[in-house]
């Protein structure tokens, strides 16, 4: 997800650089849902622009809510509940993550990023210097550093 937001957002920002993705595949395999709030949801939706996406394929909540209930509760207007007062202005939404992941790939690679699906490391050419924990640059030459991600999947 990050990868793929982070080509989105460069390319637009500057349609003429080059951008690599590198992820293990192109298809992302189920894992577990995730339920964004309202901050991730309004980068989600508006600043990727994924709103129309999001409401269509994925489940579209109001925000965190509790209901409690007891030997007294017959039905879920009897439990006490806890959460927003108020309609939230943005939606929060339940994802599945792997389709999320494949339509950020898919819009990244349409904006021009290329996609390296690989999980052994690739020759990057130019000049970069990783802060990055996990990365770890191995220099072939010095116009080009490859880049191996440290930690196993």
């Amino acid at each position: 997800m990050a990868g793929a937001a982070s080509a989105i957002l460069l390319r637009r920002q500057d349609p003429t650089i080059r951008v690599l993705i590198l992820e293990k595949s192109t298809a992302f395999g189920r894992r577990v849902g995730e339920a964004t709030v309202e901050v991730s949801a309004y980068f989600l939706g508006r600043i990727l622009g994924l709103t129309s996406y999001l409401n269509e394929a994925h489940l579209i909540k109001q925000g965190m809510r509790f209901w409690f209930f007891n030997d007294q509760t017959a039905k879920l207007d009897d439990c006490s509940e806890i959460g927003g007062r108020y309609m939230a202005r943005v939606p929060s939404y339940q994802l599945d993550r792997s389709t999320v992941d494949e339509e950020l790939l898919r819009r990244a690679v349409a904006s021009g990023a290329e996609p390296s699906p690989t999980s052994k490391g690739v020759s990057v050419p130019g000049v970069w210097q990783s802060t990055l924990p996990g990365i770890k640059p191995a220099f072939r030459r010095s116009s080009e550093i490859e880049l191996r991600h440290a930690a196993p999947y």
